[in-house]
């Protein structure tokens, strides 16, 4: 598979604990944190996008859009702020996800 068509297929991870937890930790740490460490906040607004992209495009629920933002956003506040209380909160807000499948 390519990387495309990862970005192109929207992925829940529903009844898939560590599933969820990868999806999620690539989506804060990669996409939040370096993101935010090349482009600043704008990272934010683009993500958003992306995942308006994905919602009307390619039939992403809204629940998960905002599951991957909340990630990327936490992180990159973590990143912009330098303040490593975001990584505790993005901490709990994981163990939620994976506790809640």
């Amino acid at each position: 598979m390519k990387l495309i068509d990862l970005l192109r297929s929207p992925s829940a991870y529903e009844h898939d604990r560590w599933g969820f937890a990868r999806n999620q930790l690539g989506h804060g740490y990669i996409v939040g944190g370096f993101g935010a460490l090349f482009v600043g906040w704008w990272i934010l607004p683009v993500y958003a996008a992306w995942e308006a992209v994905q919602m009307d495009q390619y039939r992403s629920k809204p629940w998960d859009s905002v599951d991957d933002f909340a990630n990327v956003m936490t992180i990159a506040l973590a990143a912009i702020t330098n303040q490593p209380l975001f990584l505790a909160a993005h901490a709990a807000y994981l163990i939620s996800g994976w506790l809640r499948r």
